[in-house]
This record gives C-alpha cells, sequence and structure tokens, in this order.
C-alpha cells in the first residue's frame, strides 16, 4: 500500500486524471439526462446542474422575476424557463409553459407549447382537441366552471374578495409572503419556514 507524505506531489497528475474523468463522465451522464430534458422541463424546483448545463441558467416556477429577466418580465412571474432560440418563432421571446409541442400534437399545437396534458376522448366538448391544465372540473365545482378546467385547487371563503369564487393557482399567499405578494397568490412551492424577508430585516 502507497503512503502519500503531505509534501508528496507524485500522485498528483493521477488526481487530476481522475478529476478529468469524472468531469467528462459527468458531462456524459448530463447528455443522457439532457436527452430527456430537452422536451420536458422542470415545474417548480430549479433545475439543478445534475439536469443539462444550459438548464441551471432557466427559471423556475414561483418566483418573482428579477431584473436579468428580458424586458417586461420583472414585473411579472416566470413559469417553467425563459424560451431559447431553439424555441420557434415569437416565443423566443417569451416563457414556456410546460414542453414543446410535437408533431403528435394536433394540428395548429406543433408550433405552440403544451399545457399540462393533451385532452382526450374523455374531456367534454371542444376541450377535446385542446389541453387540459390541472384536472377537468366535476360536479362539485360551482357554476360555469363545471364544464371547465380547475387550476390547482377550488378556492375556499377563506380566500379574500372576488377570488372565492374563482379557483386558486397553487396557494394563498401568506403574510410570510413579501410585499404586494400577500394579496396575491403564489405559484409553484410553499414558502419554507425558515423564509426570511430580507426587504423588511432592512439590509
Amino acid at each position: 500500500m502507497a503512503v502519500m507524505c503531505p509534501g508528496d506531489t507524485h500522485d498528483r497528475g493521477d488526481i487530476g486524471k481522475e478529476r478529468s474523468h469524472s468531469k467528462t463522465s459527468s458531462r456524459g451522464a448530463s447528455r443522457n439526462v439532457t436527452d430527456q430534458a430537452v422536451s420536458l422541463y422542470v415545474i417548480g424546483r430549479k433545475v439543478s446542474c445534475k439536469v443539462s448545463g444550459k438548464a441551471a441558467s432557466r427559471f423556475v416556477i414561483g418566483r418573482k422575476a428579477s431584473l436579468k429577466d428580458s424586458g417586461k418580465a420583472p414585473s411579472c412571474y416566470v413559469i417553467g424557463r425563459k424560451a431559447s432560440l431553439k424555441d420557434s418563432g415569437k416565443a423566443a421571446s417569451r416563457f414556456v409553459i410546460g414542453r414543446k409541442a410535437s408533431r403528435k400534437d394536433s394540428n395548429k399545437a406543433p408550433s405552440r407549447y403544451v399545457i399540462g396534458r393533451k385532452a382526450s376522448r374523455k374531456d367534454s366538448g371542444k376541450a377535446a382537441s385542446r389541453y387540459v391544465i390541472g384536472r377537468k372540473a366535476s360536479r362539485k365545482d360551482s357554476g360555469q366552471a363545471a364544464s371547465r378546467y380547475v387550476i390547482g385547487r377550488k378556492a375556499s371563503h377563506k380566500d379574500s374578495g372576488h377570488a372565492s369564487s374563482r379557483y386558486v393557482i397553487g396557494r394563498k399567499a401568506s403574510r410570510k409572503d413579501s410585499g404586494k405578494a400577500a394579496l396575491r397568490y403564489v405559484i409553484g412551492r410553499k414558502v419554507p419556514r425558515n423564509f426570511i424577508d430580507l426587504k423588511r430585516l432592512g439590509t
């Protein structure tokens, strides 16, 4: 068994080889993941380095867009990821929801983006040729919504104002959420208990 001294540099080349090998192997693994990740996008969590390289610089559902985001986006919320040049037409300057529609999708859809899942024949009326968001509304849902599709959950009386007759995306924002968001609804994930609002602390 070889013993390495603190000042010994004999095996540094081997260590470098191991590091470079680990990089290439990780790249190979990321490519395998990338093949699947290109057409499927992560909803609700930040894309990690384990998913494809460029994905690490993409966007998460549920956070306010920052100044780093393009154009008018800073006052809005980012859904999915920022569209790249690989995306078709005008979509390149917008944000992609879900996945890019494939040729398997019906007619006009191939140049657009699919939200949720493709509607099946089991879905009612005109919706069969469109895409379903969330779940199909049941008879328990109020009024006209019964023939439509519900996003997230049905709003309860606890929700503020007119929202009680509508549908909530994600969850109702709590007081722990920063600024104006407390009056709105959060898309994506629940803010953890250890969440610290730096603006309120004055930092």
